[in-house]
């Protein structure tokens, strides 16, 4: 009895991550290609954009052209609040840019190349009340 429940927690479990493997491997990849929230050409995809289009599983991923790093200013009314699941906002997919590969205790040899501007005093409340 005792190795029968055993054998179903364990089938569970596994079936419970090949789903969440699944799921999460459904998800698109939309590309950056742009620091203009405003007005992009037809062509470009700005982060504005990519957070607008976002579903379950998705990635935003950045190839923006040029040197950065490069400053995205935030929209004037914000960007959209992310309520999908299992979203990757990968920063460091930006030719150039790498994460710290020192210690805790040593200096930080990150280079950011991507940089969310809200100087201008631009943002998004936060109060939000999830739909049950």
């Amino acid at each position: 009895m005792i190795q029968s429940t055993i054998r179903a927690t364990v089938l569970a479990g596994c079936v419970a991550a090949c789903l969440l493997r699944a799921s999460s491997a459904d998800g698109r990849i939309i590309t950056v290609t742009t620091t203009n929230n405003v007005s992009p050409a037809t062509q470009e995809t700005s982060l504005l954009q990519a957070l607008s289009k976002l579903a379950d599983g998705d990635t935003i991923q950045f190839a923006i052209p040029g040197t950065g790093p490069y400053f995205i200013p935030t929209p004037t009314n914000g960007y959209p609040l992310i309520t999908n699941n299992n979203i990757t906002i990968d920063g460091y997919s930006q030719p150039g840019a790498s994460p710290n590969t020192n210690s805790i205790l040593a200096p930080n040899n990150a280079r950011l190349q991507i940089v969310l501007d809200s100087r201008s005093g631009a943002g998004t409340s936060m109060d939000y009340a999830p739909a049950n």
